[in-house]
């Protein structure tokens, strides 16, 4: 009934014994891959540590690794399965039994399955960041410090068909623009709240008291500060949530709609047209995989574009890294030696001068790129004739009330 052995291409002879039966009985049919083997289930879990879309799946493995890198030191080493494993474990024991859709995939969950690796840039990274060289110059403070992250399913034969390596590697494409926004997002959040309480503990103690401002401006480079974190968490919010949303949460739904249909097929009793092969499901699921990675701007057409979006994401850690540097710098602290009060550390004002200066290029430099990548992305809508609606949905997340397009002469 199923004809397997002309289903899957030659281009992953490995994925398929040469001892397939061709029965409907078979193993490999889109009926026993859909329900025996639970697709939906490991689907399901594919989406929630590759996608991401189970918030608490892989948050102590992932603001783990953003600590480290922020705080530049490294503590996992070279083996960071443990660690992925830990986090997963700590998720399931919090679905296990439970009656929420989470649980669905929870039964079919198997940690030993799951591993996780370091390719370069990120395995060089880690060796600077462990042992630090003289004069080195580790990139853990750039956008791309994760790039060679790779979690790896070893998945059961039949499903190995359909969650094979191709598949594997657009899932880790997707992951990692995905673990891009969500560390921009958390440095963001983190900043804002540093600077919102430091200022309500400068506040608190009272200028001359215990502190002395270094800057003569502090109130204002702080509330400037602050708003510039605003500007940019606005930018990266939007993104994450247009990325979350339409790249995949609508795409998902696209996915099992037309899942549920092949199985329904595959199901039916009726005429011979409706039977399908099993290559109906892996197609289909690249195709998903395929059109979340277009979406992304991981598509080599849309190439130009998402390299302006990483650009905005780095700006975004070298601001929030600035703006942590001027607040420990900008109040100087003061004790007390009788009528005298001396200072606890030498001025530095001329670092302090400086990461002033960074912060107002940054500004620039983000409102500059902005506003090019929202150019970028009209004169792609106005070619495309309607073809790319997913643009104009980047467009609305990035300039929703067109701040930037209508506006930014004023900006300068």
């Amino acid at each position: 009934m199923f004809s397997v052995s002309s289903a899957v291409p030659s281009a992953v002879p490995s994925a398929v014994p040469s001892t397939v039966p061709s029965s409907s009985s078979s193993p490999s049919s889109p009926s026993s891959v859909h329900s025996q083997r639970d697709l939906n289930k490991h689907l399901l879990m594919m989406r929630a540590c590759f996608l991401l879309s189970d918030v608490e799946m892989l948050r102590p493995f992932t603001e783990s690794m953003f600590d480290q890198l922020e705080a530049g030191r490294w503590k996992w080493g070279n083996d960071i399965t443990v660690h992925l494993r830990r986090s997963m474990q700590k998720r399931l024991h919090g679905v296990t039994g439970t009656t929420s859709t989470s649980a669905a995939w929870a039964s079919a969950f198997d940690i030993e399955r799951w591993s996780a690796s370091l390719d370069a840039p990120l395995a060089a990274t880690v060796s600077t960041l462990t042992s630090p060289s003289k004069g080195s110059t580790p990139e853990f403070n750039k956008i791309g410090a994760l790039d060679g992250l790779r979690l790896n399913f070893s998945a059961p034969w039949p499903l190995s068909i359909v969650l094979d390596a191709p598949a594997l590697e657009r899932y880790n494409r997707i992951m990692r623009l995905l673990l891009q926004v969500k560390r921009c997002k958390f440095m963001l959040d983190k900043t804002h709240m540093t600077l919102h309480r430091r200022l309500l503990e400068l506040q608190k103690n009272g200028c001359g008291t215990r502190w002395l401002a270094r800057d003569v401006d502090l109130k204002h480079n702080a509330h400037s500060a602050g708003l510039l974190l605003m500007e940019l968490m606005h930018f990266v919010n939007h993104f994450h949530a247009y990325l979350m949303d339409r790249a995949v949460r609508i795409e998902w739904d696209h996915l099992r709609a037309d899942l549920d249909t092949i199985h329904a097929s595959a199901s039916s009793s009726l005429a011979s047209s409706r039977i399908v092969s099993v290559d109906a499901l892996r197609k289909r699921h690249y195709m998903f995989l395929d059109n979340v990675s277009d979406q992304c701007l991981l598509h080599p057409r849309s190439r130009v574009a998402l390299q302006q979006v990483q650009k905005i994401l780095d700006c975004c850690l070298q601001v929030a890294g600035c703006v942590v540097t001027f607040m420990d710098l900008a109040p100087q602290r003061i004790s007390w030696t009788g009528e005298r009060k001396e200072s606890s550390a030498a001025p530095e004002n001329a670092r302090l001068a400086k990461v002033l200066r960074r912060v107002g290029v940054l500004k620039h430099s983000f409102r500059r790129t902005n506003r090019f990548l929202i150019v970028l992305i009209q004169s792609h809508i106005r070619h495309a004739k309607g073809a790319a609606g997913f643009l104009e949905s980047i467009l609305t997340a990035v300039d929703f009330t067109g701040f930037y397009s209508k506006r930014g002469t004023l900006l300068d």
